[in-house]
């Protein structure tokens, strides 16, 4: 499943509610939160930079989108912790290796 961040492009690849956002393109805006509402209960998701046809804001949950990426560039499967302590492994690894 690919990692979502905020300023991340992305694109919604399924909609329930709004058929006229199929397949637009968007931006997430702010972190990932739960919304309340009384039609529609509680849900969660991104925030991202469009509006529906009514001009209400879109929170999509990440199953409704897929990250656009440059030409070239596949999604990453590690998170952020994950990197940083292979990162730092391998720093260790090298100092340990000029010491010796």
């Amino acid at each position: 499943m690919a990692k979502f961040f905020v300023g991340q492009r992305v694109r919604i690849v399924r909609t329930g509610f709004h058929p006229e956002l199929l397949g637009r393109e968007a931006r997430i805006i702010e972190p990932f939160k739960e919304c309340r509402s009384l039609a529609f209960g509680s849900w969660s998701g991104w925030p991202l930079d469009l509006k529906t046809s009514d001009g209400k804001d879109i929170v999509a949950h990440e199953d409704a989108l897929e990250p656009i990426l440059p030409s070239g560039h596949t999604a990453g499967t590690e998170c952020f912790q994950e990197l940083m302590g292979r990162l730092n492994t391998e720093k260790v690894e090298r100092v340990e290796e000029a010491a010796a």
